[in-house]
């Protein structure tokens, strides 16, 4: 490791002492031609130009014996060790760059498909007035008011699960302030400090189905809703 670093040294001082090689032409062993040539840095197994029509990195194996003699490079045992560890830590360095961009990736995705939620959510939960009947292990069962909207189109008096006779409308819309209350029930799922009769305004979005048993023993079937946003 000591040689490889003082030969890395003593190449970079002679060329920093003197003028950059150049050649009017520079022919590798494999028979490619390169023009108006400076050799700008010397390594231990290879070298890097700038030529007429650009910039090559050329193995030393590639150079011809006289063209090493100058530079005073060879592939000697040291230049070898040099080029394998220098193509590990390229495997690594590019083994981490390809994590790093799978992880930016997984992350980008991650953040898209939260606001294509948040966004359909947003676009999907309605407001509501809900009176709670029962407390259940699998939530509230309540019975709900929507909103809906005030226009003269067909239109019935109904007596509302809060016991006040409105007249409501044919087509609901989601942000009304509980101009019409019908006596539908529903499940609010999750855990919250409420008792029976307790009555609040919550936006909520549908959340599959909920079965349970009435009084009676018959099955029931009624539509599941979750919070959209905190109890107000």
């Amino acid at each position: 490791m000591k040689l490889i670093s003082l030969l890395l040294i003593a190449c970079s001082c002679s060329l920093l002492a003197a003028e950059k090689p150049t050649f009017e032409t520079l022919t590798t062993e494999k028979g490619d031609v390169y023009h108006a040539v400076t050799v700008m840095t010397v390594k231990p197994d290879s070298i890097f130009i700038m030529h007429r029509d650009g910039g090559r990195n050329i193995k030393v194996e590639d150079l011809s014996a006289d063209l090493q003699k100058e530079l005073g490079i060879e592939l000697n045992d040291e230049a070898k060790e040099y080029r394998v560890k220098v193509n590990a830590a390229r495997k690594r360095q590019a083994k981490a760059d390809h994590k790093a961009y799978q992880e930016a990736n997984e992350k980008k995705k991650a953040a898209k498909l939260a606001k294509e939620t948040s966004d359909r959510e947003q676009k999907l939960s309605v407001n509501a007035r809900l009176k709670v009947i029962q407390v259940t292990d699998g939530g509230l069962l309540c019975k709900v008011g929507w909103g809906y909207e005030s226009t003269n189109r067909n239109s019935k008096l109904v007596t509302d699960a809060f016991g006040r006779t409105k007249t409501v409308y044919s087509k609901p819309t989601k942000n009304m302030n509980y101009q019409m209350y019908q006596d539908e029930w529903i499940l609010l799922r999750g855990d919250y400090k409420v008792i029976d009769g307790d009555i609040f305004n919550a936006t909520i979005i549908e959340d599959g189905v909920y079965k349970y048993k009435s009084v009676t023993g018959s099955g029931k079937t009624i539509q599941a809703y979750r919070l959209a946003e905190n109890i107000k």
